[in-house]
């Protein structure tokens, strides 16, 4: 009854670009996104990218809080400090603790997703195109692998020079492109660091050990099925490619059974849920080792909240209160 209830007021949840853009994937036409064609949608997105930029500036230290199980083992005072701003990734929003203010993401269904349980946390929406933003109280970013773009494993000193020269972009830029390693820690990061975090507390990322924080705890996973299944099949395949409106029609005339399925199955593969291969392990620890060395270079520092195995083995320091 709940997900029934939602699929009649889901349509709330996106803007006039997400609309269109979802009936572009269902026709397998163009969408143009350019600031002339969305001025009033971009315009929206920059102040509320800017009133978070100001709230991340004016905080000593951003809490960024990763799905798995070490999350529960975030040490309470720092969960509760006002003073910390607090950040999530996907599926982080039904965390019991503390609600994030903002939300990372770079994939469209755990965006919407956020916004089918609350209208009040900020979404940034990461996308590979160019698009306005396509769902209420959200802005969109650009990103890319500086390993694809450099054809090679970027050195500190790269990284380096990729973190000042972000955090340098116009704060009234309309799409902001930021670089980091394929997973949503190191996006996050690297959002946070072009938005002005002066230090960072990680907590809730293991690829080791790939459980959610939710695992075992039916209520927690019913609720974020509940908040997937409502969400515009269309958008979740465009998943933040344009070629993919020219690829034909993949979610339309989805049974309800097959969108729970669909949902389980995003839950369980996405995010922390297909990282425990030894590749993306190792290229997961040496980016994330890089970025901090880099990070330290540009006064900025990295921390963990938890007792993590992987964040021990990556040399990131235990935060403590001075």
């Amino acid at each position: 009854m709940k997900a029934q209830n939602a699929m009649k007021s889901y349509e709330f949840n996106l803007t006039r670009a997400g609309y269109i853009l979802s009936g572009c994937m269902k026709d397998q036409k163009e969408f143009t996104a350019e600031y002339s064609d969305w001025k009033e949608l971009y315009d929206t997105a920059i102040a509320t990218r800017q009133n978070i930029r100001d709230k991340i500036k004016n905080s000593e230290h951003v809490l960024l809080m990763g799905a798995g199980q070490s999350l529960w083992r975030t040490p309470l005072d720092i969960l509760l400090d006002k003073k910390i701003f607090k950040v999530g990734v996907n599926w982080t929003h039904r965390f019991p603790l503390i609600t994030p203010s903002l939300i990372i993401t770079s994939h469209t269904y755990p965006a919407q997703a956020v916004r089918s349980a609350s209208n009040s946390i900020i979404v940034a929406h990461g996308s590979y195109s160019k698009i306005p933003p396509l769902i209420n109280s959200s802005f969109t970013y650009g990103w890319a692998d500086p390993e694809f773009v450099l054809k090679t494993n970027p050195t500190t000193e790269q990284i380096r020079r990729i973190i000042e020269k972000q955090s340098l972009d116009p704060p009234d830029a309309v799409f902001p492109r930021i670089y980091a390693y394929k997973n949503i820690c190191m996006i996050s990061i690297s959002l946070l660091l072009s938005m002005g975090a002066k230090s960072i507390i990680l907590s809730g990322f293991d690829p080791v050990k790939p459980d959610y924080y939710f695992s075992g705890i039916s209520s927690i996973a019913r609720d974020l099925i509940d908040d997937v299944i409502v969400t515009d099949n269309l958008l979740n395949d465009w998943d933040g490619r344009h070629e993919r409106l020219q690829m034909g029609k993949y979610g339309i005339d989805m049974d309800s059974l097959g969108k729970t399925v669909r949902c389980i199955r995003h839950l369980y593969y996405s995010g922390l849920g297909n990282t425990a291969s030894r590749h993306y392990v190792e290229g997961f620890e040496k980016s994330l080792k890089t970025w901090c060395a880099a990070s330290s270079l540009c006064g900025i520092s990295l921390y963990r909240a938890d007792d993590s195995d992987f964040l021990k083995t990556a040399d990131l320091p235990l935060f403590r209160y001075r």
